[in-house]
């Protein structure tokens, strides 16, 4: 009987003397575990992303565009110009040849400088001519003139010269397919 109980001592002795061995132990663990930091205040994440506000006026039937630049860099600007397909080649445009330029068959006329953050495009004009008086009695006068207007960040070459890269995919103009999470799949 003797040896049953000195086993029985010996081995709570053993556990006792593990539990207070690994007490400290424990202690820092769950200090661990239950450590909490609290932070106040925030940061303004600037993404440098492009924005314009196209801003049109009518005037003598004749639409005046400028666009202005609201974003955070600096951009390249282009504008189209629509209407219906009975009006589309009445469609006629006045601009300063140093400011703006067509490039190839795409419709679109390209600011030729950067617009910087809060600049602003010299205005391009578009009108129609040869829409005669009693044409628009017929009922011709009802028609939208859809101004188009997009914007892409300034890139830069090794050499440091600007340029702008119309077909570039950010990710922030996602199709329907495809959306930010699935960008670069």
């Amino acid at each position: 009987m003797m040896g049953k109980g000195w086993t029985r001592k010996c081995l709570c002795l053993a556990a006792a003397a593990a539990v207070l061995a690994a007490g400290p132990a424990v202690g820092r663990a769950m200090a661990y575990f239950t450590a909490n930091a609290q932070a106040s205040g925030g940061v303004t994440l600037n993404m440098n992303f492009t924005e314009i506000i196209p801003e049109e006026e009518i005037v003598n039937r004749e639409k005046q565009i400028s666009i202005t630049n609201t974003g955070a860099v600096e951009c390249y600007v282009r504008v189209k110009v629509l209407t219906g397909a009975a009006y589309q080649e009445l469609l006629t445009y006045k601009y300063a040849p140093e400011a703006w330029e067509q490039q190839g068959d795409d419709g679109y006329f390209y600011y030729k400088e950067i617009v910087p953050p809060e600049g602003r495009t010299d205005t391009l004009f578009a009108g129609l001519v040869g829409v005669e008086a009693e044409a628009l009695e017929n009922g011709l006068e009802d028609f939208n003139v859809i101004v188009v207007a997009e914007c892409t960040p300034v890139l830069y070459h090794e050499d440091g010269s600007p340029y702008a890269d119309w077909d570039a995919d950010t990710g922030w103009n996602a199709s329907p397919e495809q959306t930010p999470e699935t960008v670069g799949e």
